[in-house]
């Protein structure tokens, strides 16, 4: 008799803890793909899931249709840090309208005026992973480093980055969070900011 695939998923509560504590609301867990479990069959050789290592290669995994676990990236003066783990984005936008009531108006409601487009808010959402507690305290100093910089920050993610999406290449880091995780290598965050398009302000002579 032949050797019965099997295959383990390692999903721990820290990835959908990490979504709740990010969005306000459990979504689908993020599986770290370093943290997969493999079986070995009888000649010791490696029993591999296909389709996850395909997910893995890919790099994207469509978790809906607003949220993505995606491959991000920051840029502070000029040292770029990647994310050990793909965290899941979100990005939230809306018009700013300013509305006027006219007096004793025969028609119902209010005029829109001054029509404009608001920040991108970005939600994102993830986890932090070490060899050891030496590594992994290294990365939350680094993440602190760049959420606590006084200064937008380049972000480095083709979901953001693209024209065809939503053209974000600079964002302004408003609150992040280390909520409690259950073991001694991980640590989940989550992280609030808003587009920044880097204007330029001129003063009248």
């Amino acid at each position: 008799m032949g050797s019965t695939t099997q295959y383990i998923d390692d999903a721990t509560n820290l990835s959908g803890l990490g979504i709740k504590s990010a969005l306000g609301y459990a979504l689908p867990p993020i599986i770290p793909f370093r943290n997969i479990v493999r079986v070995l069959d009888k000649a010791g050789n490696t029993i591999t899931n296909p389709a996850v290592e395909a997910e893995a290669q890919k790099g994207l995994v469509n978790l809906g249709q607003e949220f993505f676990q995606c491959k991000v990236s920051f840029e502070l003066d000029g040292v770029k840090w990647d994310l050990p783990v793909d965290p899941v984005v979100a990005v939230n936008g809306k018009n700013v309208i300013t509305r006027r009531y006219v007096s004793k108006f025969e028609k119902r409601g209010s005029i829109k005026e001054c029509w404009s487009q608001d920040d991108f808010e970005i939600t994102i959402g993830g986890v932090l992973i070490g060899v050891d507690n030496d590594e992994l305290k290294m990365q939350i100093s680094r993440l602190r480093e760049i959420c606590e910089a006084k200064e937008s920050v380049k972000i480095i993610c083709d979901y953001l980055n693209n024209e065809d999406t939503f053209n974000i290449n600079y964002i302004a880091i408003e609150s992040y969070d280390f909520p409690f995780t259950k073991g001694m290598e991980n640590q989940v965050f989550s992280i609030k900011a808003y587009s920044d398009d880097g204007y330029s302000l001129l003063e009248e002579a």
